[in-house]
């Protein structure tokens, strides 16, 4: 099953997890989702989600949102672009 998911992802220039933060934030779009809370819900353990997200970033697919009351946090939050891709 791992070999056909990463068969069927690959063709999209994505791994699973990048999949899966991708679905994740499709499930909230437009709204965001700090980049903790987006880390506790994934379905496998992801131990470099920042790398994760920057990935995404350079490709246009998410963007991060640091609130002014709070510059701390880091929000995600999927662009146009990373939701035709999920579609």
């Amino acid at each position: 099953l791992k070999a056909l998911e990463d068969e069927l992802f690959a063709g999209f220039d994505l791994t699973a997890q990048q999949y899966n933060v991708l679905r994740l934030l499709g499930n909230v779009y437009p709204a965001a989702l700090p980049t903790l809370e987006l880390a506790g819900r994934l379905v496998s353990r992801a131990p470099d989600i920042t790398r994760m997200i920057d990935k995404l970033e350079q490709r246009g697919l998410i963007r991060r949102e640091r609130p002014p009351e709070d510059r701390r946090v880091v929000h995600v939050v999927l662009t146009e672009a990373g939701l035709e891709l999920i579609q």
